[in-house]
């Protein structure tokens, strides 16, 4: 994370009651351990920079709606999934987008007959378009580790 001033964390140890006792690191102003043990159990969070999106160059074609309604995929012509998101603005007309979504994930720009999609990592075939997932595969770059006296591991992922 590197130094800051002034800094975001710092280290803690807090003690109460029933033999509440913790230590580690916190962000400052916040009564949370983060990463820490007790007697019994530790745990740390990760953040890395690990490759979990990736880009997708899709040439644009007409599927039959006019031109750039679709894009070329193993040589197929395909019509992009379309759905219209509606965002309420505060004091205004709602604004309606046209939102596009290509066979590797939502279409994020369209330039000089090519739209530009994301995956994420975690998706083998498709995830959601509300961000929940389809089907998963191998970890997030971005998770939390907790484990025990006892052996026991468990892993908590963020989904992306």
């Amino acid at each position: 994370m590197g130094f800051s001033v002034p800094e975001v964390l710092h280290e803690v140890q807090l003690n109460g009651g029933n033999g509440f006792n913790v230590a580690g690191m916190a962000f400052a102003g916040i009564p949370a351990v983060l990463i820490g043990h007790n007697e019994h159990v530790a745990w740390t969070s990760t953040t890395a920079t690990g490759d979990n999106l990736d880009h997708y160059l899709e040439p644009l074609c007409d599927a039959g709606g006019g031109r750039d309604t679709g894009h070329v995929f193993n040589g197929t012509c395909r019509p992009f999934d379309t759905r219209v998101e509606t965002i309420n603005v505060r004091g205004a007309a709602p604004v309606s987008v046209t939102v596009l979504r290509s066979i590797h994930g939502p279409v994020v720009g369209k330039d000089g007959g090519v739209a530009v999609s994301q995956k994420r990592a975690h998706c083998r075939t498709r995830c959601s378009p509300r961000g929940t997932r389809a089907e998963s595969s191998g970890t997030s770059p971005s998770s939390a580790r907790f484990g025990s006296r006892r052996g026991a591991t468990l892993w908590v992922r963020q989904i992306p």
